[in-house]
């Protein structure tokens, strides 16, 4: 959702806050509840937020608050269900080459977007968008025996563009 916090309704504000946060404690909980039983092994969980919960962005704000809220889910989460052998960590993806945007419902006129995808990614010291697969790696790693000492973690995978000024 790209507009002003003062022009979302009370309806979109929900909505985005049941997509973007409570869905993913909702689908991290049952497994919780087979690792406290003794029915699972060791489970990693990911959560995808965005680089936007971490940085700002102009008319994002309830989106951002969205993600930022997941990313402190993610790392509360990680402390209390350790004793559990559950893992938790965020992946957040900056600019992915994705048609999220297309989408969501937003209009953009095309050549708007190219050139705030222009804009953005000019921000990034890598210059450039990333790529599904990218993001997919990402997450493939979290879930590996070689990452069970990596929990509570928000890794942004953004081309840079969170560390850069």
């Amino acid at each position: 959702m790209f507009r002003p916090a003062t022009e979302t309704t009370a309806e979109e504000y929900a909505r985005l806050m049941a997509t973007n946060l409570e869905s993913c404690f909702h689908l991290a909980h049952p497994l919780l509840v087979a690792a406290a039983s003794g029915g699972a092994n060791a489970i990693s969980v990911v959560n995808v937020s965005s680089v936007g919960g971490t940085i700002s962005y102009p008319a994002m704000s309830v989106y951002a608050t969205t993600k930022a809220a997941m990313n402190q889910v993610t790392r509360s989460l990680a402390v209390e269900w350790a004793k559990d052998n559950v893992r938790v960590n965020c992946v957040a993806p900056g600019g992915v080459r994705t048609d999220i945007v297309s989408s969501s419902g937003v209009k953009l006129d095309p050549e708007v977007a190219r050139k705030m995808g222009e804009a953005e990614m000019a921000r990034a010291p890598q210059r450039r968008m990333g790529e599904p697969e990218e993001i997919a790696s990402l997450v493939a790693f979290l879930c590996m025996p070689a990452a069970t000492y990596i929990t509570g973690q928000v890794i942004c995978a953004d081309g840079g563009r969170s560390i850069a000024a």
